[in-house]
């Protein structure tokens, strides 16, 4: 399984995706396989070990000029979650 994590890694540099995408895309895909054994994980350990490390590399890859661009779009984004949030519930 680690061998196939890598040849993901090293395709996602080739092709120039983000390699986070293309390991939930393979997840996704072994999920479809019939005859693997299913994995029952708690929700929130996947909050706590698996989405930092994502965000991480998202972060560390950001520049300031992208960020700069994305500014306005992502305070109008946040502005409008935040105050929608309460009417979900």
């Amino acid at each position: 399984m680690v061998l196939v994590m890598l040849l993901l890694i090293i395709l996602a540099q080739k092709i120039k995706v983000a390699y986070p995408v293309l390991l939930v895309v393979a997840g996704l895909a072994i999920s479809f396989v019939p005859g693997v054994p299913m994995l029952n994980m708690d929700p929130e350990l996947i909050f706590i070990i698996f989405l930092p490390s994502l965000l991480y590399k998202a972060t560390y890859s950001l520049t300031f000029t992208l960020l700069y661009q994305q500014y306005s779009k992502a305070k109008r984004r946040a502005t409008v979650w935040n105050r929608g949030t309460p009417f979900c519930f």
